[in-house]
């Protein structure tokens, strides 16, 4: 009988899960990143070796995950972009086997199923999580979570085993799959050290010897990632000053603490203070006692047991690349950065609530379990409530300006509104957002593409001199501009943007292909011939630069 019960928990697992998360398979792509990474990434459109390669050593939409990119590439080949069921298919399926490798990863190292049991549930059901999954753009958290969660298995079967060599060679290889799916997984050496320390083993050479193919893995492919995503020119640096970025990562671990045991609020985009002053002095007050008396009752808890440091040794140690001492980006916290790090928590909860179901006061044991069924059903539905907000861009920015107002969030609006044709609702949104802020070159990049929807071409033209103002290194500004111009017959000012804009981008198809039209409406034939045909080398798809080179070509045989 007792082999049926593992199984049996793990079909448990499973069904909660799928039907906490299911509704995800009903949603659409969103326009934050999703269509950068799908629709308008020519390296998707077909596997060739060549694409492959790019893949592998450069940055895609300032992120390097070669494996994610790889995927995308062959559900692109099965479905294009008419249906997103199957990329949030397949963000759903490595979720759920995500599950099993959580249960599989604390049955090693705890030896109890139901320990095993409680923390693969709430790592499945936790609404914290469903970004990782509802948003198809994060394809590489669940799937570096699926080779990180691997190589620690294997790594553990490799201290615990007979089959050594090829357990800690399926682990390294493992590892290497999970850098290669997310850079996030550099954190790997570090919580080997700390699977020794809770495992006891003894710290010697070879102890440090084992971890020095993943440490320079590590370092290879962690400092690669970096370059090629700092070579992309467009990662955001915000930094507020050494102090400052301090007290916001500690403001960072205290929120995700926080959201752990009341999830509600939650939001695709969480923005630093307006006032980071004030907003630092109310950290002091409050979130660093709060993480200083954690620290403190993790360190009382070492004199009975390993347990509970070990779990929140293992949650900072996964977020240490991303609790913002060194800040990238806008938002000060993020709820995909915890679904590995939570592993560690969730750990500590099953054991103290297995603790207390093994105790011999029924009271305390009846309220262990109450406690523990109603927070798993809370988290069931506000589960499948997060996934519905995922449901498209207008519910996902609504959400987010409702719980979280943010000049990202009123963009990522009012694209929603102009990409359903409400061009006014649009424009309102971005003149909203620069209320907020004026001085960011998004909205007016934005607000000047709804100006030019609605025909108004001056106040287009307008937003986009003030967006390159703002930000001279962005190319869409420039080239926009340059489409205005065509608009307004001003070939000569459209030239120069266009030749401003593949500076900038050089692999622009659409800034060539214009480019050719303004130089053959000018006269200037043989350089038109050349922009087209550098067009259609960068995107054979690119019909109207055929059609305007063939039509070039043939006005020329037929001319006088």
């Amino acid at each position: 009988m007792y082999r049926y019960k593992i199984p049996a928990v793990l079909f448990i697992l499973i069904v909660i899960t799928f039907v906490s998360l299911y509704p995800c398979l009903c949603n659409g792509f969103t326009l934050w990143d999703d269509n950068r990474f799908i629709a308008e990434n020519k390296l998707v459109r077909d596997i060739s070796p060549r694409n492959i390669k790019t893949m592998f050593t450069s940055a895609v939409c300032e992120n390097y995950a070669p494996l994610a990119m790889l995927s995308y590439a062959v559900e692109y080949r099965i479905a294009g972009t008419d249906d997103p069921f199957i990329y949030h298919a397949d963000n759903l399926i490595l979720h759920l086997a995500n599950c099993l490798l959580v249960f599989w990863f604390i049955y090693l190292i705890s030896g109890s199923a139901a320990v095993s049991f409680i923390t693969a549930l709430f790592f499945g059901i936790h609404p914290m999580h469903v970004e990782s999954v509802a948003w198809i753009s994060e394809r590489r958290d669940v799937l570096y979570s699926f080779f990180f969660l691997l190589s620690l298995i294997f790594y553990v079967r490799y201290l615990k085993g007979a089959r050594k060599t090829a357990d800690y060679a399926a682990s390294l290889g493992m590892f290497v799959l999970s850098m290669l799916s997310k850079t996030m997984a550099v954190t790997m050496p570090a919580l080997l050290f700390l699977t020794d320390y809770f495992l006891r083993r003894k710290f010697d050479r070879k102890a440090v010897f084992d971890k020095a193919p993943f440490i320079a893995a590590a370092l290879l492919l962690g400092i690669f990632g970096y370059f090629a995503q700092q070579g992309s020119g467009r990662v955001l640096h915000v930094d507020h000053g050494l102090f400052n970025n301090a007290a916001f990562a500690v403001y960072g671990l205290v929120f995700y603490l926080k959201k752990l045991v009341f999830p509600v609020g939650l939001s695709a985009f969480y923005p630093y203070p307006a006032d980071v002053q004030s907003a630092v002095r109310w950290i002091l007050l409050y979130s660093l006692p709060v993480f200083a008396a954690v620290c403190a009752a993790v360190a009382v808890s070492l004199r009975y047991t390993r347990k509970a440091a070990f779990g929140f040794l293992f949650f900072i140690a996964v977020l240490l690349p991303v609790i913002k001492i060194i800040p990238l980006g806008r938002a000060v916290a993020a709820d995909r950065y915890v679904y590995i790090a939570y592993i560690g928590l969730f750990y500590i909860i099953a054991e103290a609530v297995c603790r207390t179901c093994r105790s011999k006061n029924t009271a305390a044991k009846a309220v262990a379990i109450i406690l523990t069924a109603a927070f798993a059903c809370t988290l069931c539905a506000l589960s499948s409530q997060r996934c519905r907000v995922w449901k498209d861009n207008i519910s996902l920015w609504t959400d987010a300006i409702k719980n979280y107002p943010s000049v990202e969030a009123y963009i990522g609006r009012g694209v929603a509104y102009s990409n359903a044709g409400k061009v006014r609702e649009a424009i309102e949104e971005y003149n909203k957002a620069e209320e907020m802020d004026p001085r960011f070159a998004d909205i007016f990049t934005n607000r000047g593409n709804a100006y030019l929807a609605a025909g108004q071409q001056e106040k287009a033209a307008s937003d986009y001199s003030r967006a390159i103002e703002l930000d001279p290194g962005a190319y869409k500004p420039y080239y926009n501009r340059g489409v205005v111009y065509i608009k307004t017959g001003q070939f000569d000012k459209a030239i120069a943007d266009f030749t401003e804009a593949i500076k900038l981008n050089p692999d622009c198809a659409q800034a060539y292909g214009n480019r050719g039209a303004c130089l053959g409406n000018t006269g200037r034939e043989e350089e038109a011939l050349r922009d087209f045909r550098t067009a259609l080398k960068i995107d054979p798809e690119y019909l109207s630069a055929g059609d305007n080179m063939e039509r070039l070509l043939k006005n020329r045989t037929c001319g006088p």
